[in-house]
């Protein structure tokens, strides 16, 4: 399985410090890109938000972050399971929904999921490509899709 890139939003060493911990020695090899230093290239696969704190401002930081990477997995880790702050959470775009402290099983189960729509997401365009050209679409879509793919 490919190596995720994941990113760990939260100004609590201890938070960063655990889950950056599991990101690391979990099933699903996931390498950790500093928030405070972005890098110009591959967007994150898994992003771990904290919204232990203001749940109101972490939405909107969610939403900001869904935008920046649509394909990306969202978790939000909250100090209760409140049923308005998870509905809340998913709308703005969150995949997953933890309380602190998680459980380590569960968070790597997560991981898991989200490794295996990523694997779905990026297979799918090469399907689509490979169709496309079977089916003798003009040579300017083609151009597109090969674009989108990188080839």
């Amino acid at each position: 399985m490919a190596q995720l890139v994941g990113l760990i939003v939260s100004e609590d060493e201890p938070f960063r410090t655990k889950f950056g911990r599991w990101l690391r020695s979990g099933p699903v090899p996931v390498s950790i890109i500093d928030v405070h230093a972005p890098t110009e290239g591959t967007p994150p696969d898994v992003m771990i938000v904290d919204i232990r704190g203001d749940s109101s401002s972490a939405m909107a930081s969610i939403e900001r972050l869904r935008a920046a990477a649509p394909g990306a997995g969202i978790f939000v880790v909250a100090l209760a399971a409140d049923p308005d702050l998870i509905l809340q959470a998913m709308r703005a775009g969150a995949n997953e929904f933890l309380t602190w402290p998680p459980p380590e099983e569960m968070f790597q189960s997560a991981i898991r999921r989200t490794a295996a729509r990523s694997l779905r997401f990026t297979r799918a365009p090469t399907h689509l490509s490979v169709q496309a050209w079977d089916r003798g679409l003009p040579t300017v879509w083609a151009r597109k899709i090969k674009i989108c793919l990188g080839l």
